[in-house]
C-alpha cells in the first residue's frame, strides 16, 4: 500500500494529496503540512492549492476505471 502512493507524481514542493485504489478500499495520502491544517481546523474543510485539481481529477479517473474493472470481473465470475 504505502509504494502506491510513493511512485504517484508529485508537484513541486513535495505536496502529496493523492487519492488511490487499491484492494477494494479508497485512500487519500496528505503531507505533514496537510494534516496539521486537518487537526487545527477539524471539522472545517481545509483549503488546497489549485495546481492540484489536474492530479486529483486523474486520480479520480483512475479510481473509477479501476472500480468499474473490479465491478465487472466480480459480474463474470458471478456468471
Amino acid at each position: 500500500m504505502v509504494s502506491t502512493f510513493r511512485i504517484r507524481q508529485r508537484i513541486p514542493g513535495g505536496v502529496t494529496l493523492r487519492i488511490v485504489y487499491n484492494d477494494g478500499k479508497l485512500f487519500v495520502s496528505f503531507d505533514k503540512e496537510q494534516m496539521d491544517n486537518i487537526k487545527k481546523t477539524w471539522p472545517q474543510p481545509i483549503e488546497i492549492n489549485k495546481a492540484w485539481v489536474p492530479l486529483l481529477i486523474k486520480d479520480i479517473g483512475d479510481v473509477n476505471l479501476q472500480m468499474w474493472r473490479e465491478s465487472l470481473e466480480k459480474k463474470s465470475n458471478a456468471t
